[in-house]
C-alpha cells in the first residue's frame, strides 16, 4: 500500500467492533431483508428460512477456508495472498482481479439503491408530489459519502455500525411483534403439491448465497493497518454468524407474517419492502416509514463500506508487493486515481455513461433499484470467482499438508468448492439479463488478466533496458 496520509489509509489499527462494522455494512443485511425474500418466492416452494440455512452453511465453508488458509500461510487472509501462496502469483492477481471488480461492482449498484430509497421515503411523506428523476438524490448520496469518508478511518466504522444497529433493532423489535400478534382466523390455503426441483433450490440457494457476497471485505483493511490474523478471524467468524442469525430467523419470521395475515406468499412476491409492510400492519403506518429509514441507512453505509473497500483494494493491487507497475506510477495513481474521491469521480462518470448508452444499448438497466440489480449481479459473479479460487486453494493446501489438516477440512473446502461451481454454473446459465451480466464479469476479467500481463511485461523490459544501460 501506498504510504499515503489520506483518512482511508490510516495507519491506526482497528478494533474487531469496527472492522466488524465494514463487513456487516457491506453485506447490509436490512437492505437484504427488505428485498431479496421477494426474489425467493417465485423460484421455489422450499421455505425462505430453509434455503437461506443452505446458503449459510455454504458461506461458512467459504469463511472457513479464508480463516484456515491465513493459519497456515501466517497472513491475515486477503484473498490474493491466500491464493498466491498456493497456486501462484498469476492465480493471486486475478483472484485480487475478481475481488476489485466486485467491489467496483457494488461501488456503482449501492449509490444507485440509495437514491432510490431517498425517492421512497419523500414519496411516503408527500405522495401528490411528482418525482420525475432520481439522479439529484444520486449526486447528493455521493456528496454525503465523500463528508464521511473524508473522516478518520475509525470514525467512519462507528457510523456504519450505527447506521446498521439501528436497522437490527427495529428488526428485532418489529420480529416480537410479529410472534406475539394472536392468530387470525385464516382459512388454510391449499397450494397445489409440485415436485420440488433441484435446479429451482439451486436458483434459490444462490440468491440467498449472493446476500452474503462482500462478507470478506474487513480483510481488505488488513494489510494497512497491520492486523493480526487473530483478529481478523474473530471479525469474519461474527459477520457470518451475526449474518446468518439475522437471514435465517428474520425469512422465518417474514413467511410467518405474511402468510397469517398479509395475503400469504404471493403478497410478500409482489412487496417493494417487506420488512415495511410488515411493520405497518403489526406496529402501525409511522414504523413503515421508520424501516424505510432503515433501509437507507443500510444501504447508505453499504455505499460507504463499498468505495472504502474498493479504495484499498485497487490500492492494493497497484501498489502492493505483486504491482506489475513502476513505482511513481503505482503512487500517482494511489493518491489520486484510487483515493475515495477518485473512485466517486469514476461512478459519476460511469453513471452519465449508462444514460448516454441506453438509447443505443435498450438492454442496459435504467433507474435505482435496476441498476442496482444489474451491478450487484456482475459483482456477485466476480466475487464468486474470487471464492472459487480460495476453495481451490483451500483443497489444494488441506491435501498437501495431510498431517496438519484433518480429512474432515478436506471434505469442507471440497464442499465450499463445489457449491461455489453449482453457484456461479447457474449464474453464468441462465438467460436474459444474467447472461449480459456474466458477460461484462467475463469481459472484466479478461481485460484485467491482459493487463496484467501485458504491464508485466513492459515493467520487465523497463528494468532490463535500465540495468543495460
Amino acid at each position: 500500500m501506498s504510504g499515503t496520509s489520506e483518512p482511508g489509509c490510516t495507519k491506526r489499527k482497528l478494533g474487531l467492533i469496527e472492522l466488524l462494522a465494514l463487513s456487516l455494512a457491506f453485506i447490509s443485511p436490512t437492505v437484504v431483508l427488505c428485498a431479496n425474500g421477494q426474489a425467493l418466492v417465485g423460484l421455489t416452494h422450499v421455505a425462505l428460512w430453509k434455503v437461506y440455512g443452505l446458503g449459510w452453511i455454504g458461506i461458512s465453508a467459504i469463511a472457513y477456508s479464508f480463516g484456515r488458509l491465513a493459519s497456515m500461510g501466517g497472513h491475515v487472509g486477503m484473498a490474493d495472498v491466500a491464493v498466491g501462496q498456493v497456486l501462484g502469483k498469476r492465480a493471486g492477481q486475478f483472484a485480487s482481479l475478481a475481488l476489485l471488480g466486485a467491489y467496483a461492482s457494488f461501488s456503482l449498484a449501492n449509490p444507485n439503491v440509495t437514491a432510490s430509497f431517498v425517492s421512497d421515503i419523500i414519496h411516503m411523506l408527500y405522495p401528490d408530489m411528482h418525482i420525475t428523476s432520481y439522479l439529484p438524490f444520486f449526486m447528493l448520496v455521493l456528496f454525503f459519502n465523500l463528508m464521511i469518508i473524508r473522516g478518520q478511518t475509525n470514525t467512519i466504522m462507528h457510523v456504519l455500525l450505527a447506521m446498521e444497529g439501528v436497522g437490527i433493532i427495529l428488526i428485532i423489535y418489529l420480529c416480537g411483534a410479529v410472534l406475539m400478534q394472536p392468530h387470525a382466523a385464516v382459512a388454510p390455503t391449499v397450494v397445489p403439491a409440485e415436485p420440488i426441483r433441484i435446479s429451482s433450490i439451486l436458483s434459490g440457494v444462490v440468491i440467498a448465497f449472493l446476500s452474503w457476497a462482500g462478507f470478506e471485505s474487513c480483510m481488505t483493511l488488513s494489510e494497512e493497518n497491520g492486523h493480526s490474523p487473530r483478529v481478523m478471524h474473530q471479525a469474519l467468524a461474527a459477520s457470518v454468524i451475526i449474518s446468518g442469525i439475522m437471514f435465517v430467523g428474520v425469512m422465518a419470521v417474514i413467511q410467518y407474517g405474511f402468510e397469517r395475515h398479509l395475503g400469504g406468499l404471493s403478497a410478500l412476491a409482489v412487496s417493494s419492502n417487506a420488512l415495511a409492510d410488515m411493520a405497518r400492519h403489526y406496529i402501525g403506518r409511522w414504523s413503515m416509514v421508520a424501516f424505510g429509514f432503515a433501509a437507507l441507512g443500510s444501504a447508505f453505509a453499504g455505499t460507504v463500506a463499498a468505495i472504502t473497500a474498493c479504495s484499498n483494494l485497487a490500492r492494493h493491487v497497484v501498489s502492493g508487493s505483486g504491482s506489475v507497475l513502476p513505482a511513481s506510477s503505482a503512487a500517482f495513481l494511489s493518491d489520486h486515481i484510487l483515493s475515495p474521491f477518485g473512485i466517486t469521480v469514476l461512478i459519476v462518470s460511469q453513471q452519465f455513461l449508462l444514460i448516454l448508452l441506453k438509447p443505443v444499448m435498450p438492454a442496459l438497466p435504467s433507474g435505482g433499484m435496476d441498476i442496482y440489480a444489474f451491478f450487484g449481479t456482475v459483482g456477485a459473479i466476480c466475487i464468486m470467482i474470487s471464492y472459487l479460487l480460495v476453495q481451490l486453494s483451500a483443497l489444494v493446501a488441506f491435501y498437501k499438508q495431510k498431517s496438519g489438516a484433518g480429512w474432515w477440512e478436506i471434505m469442507i473446502a471440497l464442499f465450499g468448492l463445489v457449491f461455489i461451481a453449482a453457484a456461479l454454473f447457474s449464474c453464468i446459465y441462465q438467460d436474459g439479463r444474467a447472461a449480459l451480466c456474466a458477460l461484462l464479469a467475463g469481459m472484466w476479467m479478461a481485460c484485467g488478466a491482459m493487463g496484467f500481463l501485458f504491464m508485466s511485461r513492459w515493467k520487465n523490459n523497463f528494468i532490463f533496458c535500465r540495468k543495460i544501460r
